[in-house]
């Protein structure tokens, strides 16, 4: 999974666009590989009591 978003980052940058991920907090594998290919978290997004963190990557 680190070398497919390492990929899909490296892509994004060349195409001159962002994307973001949104992730479930408590789904700690997701949240390791994204902060372990350096991918930052930039706020929350609220979806009825759920709750995910809204991840660009640049």
């Amino acid at each position: 999974m680190t070398e497919i978003l390492k990929e899909l980052n490296e892509h994004a940058k060349n195409s001159g666009k962002k994307m973001i991920a949104t992730v479930n907090p408590e789904n700690e594998k997701s949240v390791r590989v994204l902060v372990k290919t350096g991918i930052e978290k930039e706020g929350w997004v609220t979806e009825g009591e759920d709750k995910y963190y809204k991840i660009w990557l640049k």
